[in-house]
C-alpha cells in the first residue's frame, strides 16, 4: 500500500530529479543513457529475471525500479522505437511476506504501471510487455526463470 509521505518524496525526487542529480549524461557509461539523476541500459541480451538481475548487477547497476511518472514516460519512450522484443524484465516481483508486488530491494511501489487487465497471476517478477491491448506497461510474469529476454539496468546517481 502506498503512503502519503513516500508518494511525495518519490514524485519530489522525480520533479526535480534532473536538477537535484548527482550526475550528468557525461558520468553514463558508454551506451547507457540519462535521466532525472540515474543512468539507464536497455540491454537486448536474452536470459532470465534473474540472469538479466545478476547482469545489471555485474555493471554496478539493478534491475530499473520505476518511481514515477516521469521515469515511466521515459523509459516508454526508450521503448516505443523498440519492434523485435516484446518485454524487457525490471526489477520488482511478487513477495511472499506482504503478498503484494514489491522492488526488488523489498520497497513498495510508489508509481503503479500495470497495463490493462495486469496483474493478472499474483506471483512472479515483472517486465514492460507489448502485446494486443498492453503498449509497453507492465505485466507480471510467471515463468521468470525459462523465458529468456532483454532487461533494464539503472545506475542511480544519487545512491
Amino acid at each position: 500500500m502506498l503512503n502519503g509521505a513516500s508518494i511525495i518524496v518519490s514524485l519530489f525526487l522525480c520533479f526535480v530529479g534532473g536538477a537535484y542529480a548527482c550526475c550528468s549524461e557525461d558520468d553514463c557509461p558508454s551506451g547507457w543513457k540519462f535521466f532525472g539523476g540515474s543512468c539507464y541500459l536497455f540491454d537486448e541480451g536474452s536470459r532470465g529475471w534473474e540472469g538479466s538481475k545478476a547482469f545489471c548487477e555485474s555493471k554496478d547497476a539493478s534491475l530499473v525500479t520505476v518511481e514515477c511518472s516521469k521515469e515511466d514516460d521515459f523509459i516508454r519512450g526508450i521503448l516505443s522505437g523498440q519492434t523485435a522484443k516484446h518485454y524487457y524484465w525490471i526489477g520488482a516481483r511478487w513477495n511472499e511476506e506482504h503478498n503484494d508486488y514489491r522492488w526488488i530491494d523489498g520497497s513498495p511501489f510508489t508509481f503503479i504501471g500495470w497495463g490493462p487487465g495486469k496483474p493478472d497471476n499474483n506471483k512472479g517478477c515483472l517486465d514492460y510487455l507489448n502485446y494486443k491491448e498492453v503498449v509497453w506497461q507492465w505485466n507480471d510474469h510467471v515463468d521468470c526463470e525459462n523465458t529468456n529476454g532483454p532487461c533494464i539496468c539503472e545506475i542511480d546517481c544519487s545512491d
